[in-house]
């Protein structure tokens, strides 16, 4: 089924819709791809298992390419809390305030391997004014219920992390980010532990959160911290109908 994405449609000025559900088989996703053709839309978003992607004929035909390996990782949440920030660093809750430059820039930075950063097709002002708006929205609880930001005593912005609650017993990391001069210095462990204790206040009793396989680094900071692979699958960009880039 083809399903019309007025936010995306929005935001990157062109029609765009997502291909449900995902993984479906090949001939249903060409005549889904046929339709978005006919409708005139020029970014279609598509889902499906790793080791079954599609034809590269179908590629080709559809203006399609692989942009990422969206991993989901889980784990129970722990009863203790988690290790302190280092010394020097305080994490606290940002209120309601617009994002400044530095909230922004991380925000930015938490995108990096995203399949809006590597598609070629879709410019870079256009990816970066998607994740700041991201944020923007976490700040204004449209997408988020907590923004923790990580600060050193002249009161810079060493990280950030927004965390939601899509269902009553299940926690959601949205944006991670820490500022790539303050990497391996502890500052994600403690913002994950700050993340994690407020989703024990709201009852959760798991968390999750989806990153990109391509992001060797951060795959690695879940898995040492307790959270295992749930699900993976391969996001695909199709422009059917495509005129320009987004």
């Amino acid at each position: 089924m083809l399903v019309r994405l007025e936010w995306d449609s929005e935001h990157f000025g062109l029609p765009v819709a997502r291909i449900e559900p995902a993984g479906l088989p090949e001939e249903e996703l060409r005549a889904d791809l046929e339709r978005a053709r006919e409708e005139g839309v020029r970014l279609v978003y598509a889902f499906g298992p790793e080791n079954q992607p599609p034809a590269e004929a179908l590629l080709a035909e559809f203006g399609g390419r692989a942009v990422s390996t969206q991993v989901e990782y889980r784990r129970e949440l722990p009863r203790t809390v988690g290790p302190p920030a280092p010394e020097g660093v305080r994490i606290e809750g940002w209120g309601g305030a617009p994002a400044p430059p530095d909230l922004r820039a991380l925000a930015v930075e938490a995108g990096r391997f995203s399949r809006f950063r590597v598609d070629p097709g879709i410019s870079r002002d256009r990816f970066e004014a998607l994740y700041v708006l991201w944020l923007e929205r976490s700040i204004r609880r449209e997408l988020a219920d907590h923004v923790l930001v990580a600060r050193d005593e002249s009161r810079t912005a060493l990280g950030l992390v927004t965390v939601a609650r899509p269902d009553p017993a299940r926690g959601r990391i949205g944006l991670l980010s820490v500022d790539p001069r303050w990497r391996r210095f502890g500052i994600a462990t403690a913002l994950m532990a700050a993340a994690e204790e407020r989703m024990r206040e709201a009852g959760c009793r798991e968390a999750e959160v989806v990153t990109q396989a391509e992001n060797a680094e951060v795959c690695r900071f879940y898995a040492t911290t307790g959270y295992a692979v749930a699900h993976r699958e391969r996001a695909y960009h199709f422009r059917p109908a495509a005129e320009a880039d987004a």
